[in-house]
């Protein structure tokens, strides 16, 4: 048996990795325009977007507490239209990508009430399989897809709820602890003498 001859000196041969099925999926960046979005991952990026952009809200408003509210208004105002107009073209674009779909039919965002029906039409069928117009299908979602998808709802819910019951529930707190006489004061009613 020959064995082989090891020369410290020859250049190592580089080990090939095995990245298994990386490129038969969809592996564009989250802000990217082109590929395709699974239902799941397009309702952890709209979501997690739009909590991104309240919490620039909430920051905006704690840092400019002096300026007047108008001006406040505007600096919101001109910060949130371009992040908006993004989140309401790019992610239903990919989305509809996947379900072979034209990307015009985004528009459909923009149109008051129509828009919450094209959002869960949106989230309820499932995307194609294979490659399609739009390139390779998604890639597999990820556990904190699933996370975001389902907790950031109920974190809006819950807030919208603060936002509504929280003064109700003060109000009613600070009415039940101002003192309150048992009694009803008595009214003198003059009395007629009859002569």
């Amino acid at each position: 048996m020959r064995r082989k001859h090891y020369n410290p000196y020859q250049t190592a041969k580089p080990r090939r990795q095995s990245f298994g099925n990386y490129h038969s999926f969809n592996n564009s960046s989250w802000y990217h325009w082109s590929g395709r979005i699974g239902r799941l991952r397009f309702l952890s990026y709209q979501f997690l977007a739009i909590g991104m952009l309240l919490a620039i809200f909430a920051a905006i408003n704690v840092l400019f507490k002096s300026l007047d509210d108008k001006i406040l208004h505007i600096i919101m105002v001109a910060c949130s239209v371009p992040a908006l107009f993004y989140i309401l073209i790019i992610y239903p674009a990919r989305r509809l990508g996947d379900m072979e779909k034209s990307r015009w039919l985004t528009l459909l965002m923009f149109i008051p009430a129509v828009n919450v029906l094209f959002f869960i039409y949106l989230i309820i069928p499932r995307g194609r399989e294979n490659t399609t117009s739009a390139g390779l299908p998604p890639r597999p979602n990820r556990w904190w897809h699933g996370l975001l998808a389902l907790v950031l709802p109920l974190i809006v819910l819950l807030g919208m709820l603060m936002a509504t019951d929280l003064p109700a529930l003060q109000k009613y707190i600070k009415h039940a602890q101002t003192p309150q006489t048992s009694q009803p004061q008595a009214i003198p009613i003059p009395l007629k003498i009859e002569h």
